[in-house]
């Protein structure tokens, strides 16, 4: 047997070369996976955080008009007042429910990842063991 950090004793056979490029192959597809997961994540998040604030200041705004007119014209513009916050939640609604639509796919296909180490570790525990161990402490 030879050491995994220093040069081997030994050629690779075959079998063993095509083993340490599959296990290469995925772990570079992986790392892959998680850094546009993790991109995404990170882009929808920040955009979700500038709508808010865009949202909270339009709603400010619309309540400072809205308090102004209702002063003189109470009924009528309390209507228009629930009927733009009205818009303003569905809208968020909406854009909720997108964000969770395009995150669906991720984490459908991180789930098949975890379930697919699962079995690798039943089937493999030595190499999963190392699979493991690179992903938690040598790529963070």
């Amino acid at each position: 047997m030879y050491s995994n950090f220093g040069p081997p004793k030994r050629p690779l056979t075959a079998r063993e070369k095509s083993i340490r490029f599959r296990f290469g192959a995925l772990f570079v597809f992986s790392t892959l996976c998680a850094l546009i997961m993790g991109i995404l994540y990170n882009k929808q998040e920040i955009q979700f955080k500038l709508f808010v604030k865009e949202s909270e200041s339009k709603i400010d705004s619309l309540n400072r008009l809205h308090s102004l007119e209702i002063d003189n014209f109470k009924n009528t513009y309390s209507f228009k007042k629930i009927d733009s916050l009205q818009k303003v939640n569905l809208y968020l609604q909406n854009l909720s429910d997108s964000l969770y639509n395009e995150n669906f796919p991720c984490q459908v296909e991180l789930g098949r990842y975890q379930t697919s180490y699962e079995i690798f570790l039943k089937r493999n525990p030595k190499a999963a063991k190392q699979y493991g161990t690179i992903i938690s402490e040598e790529t963070e």
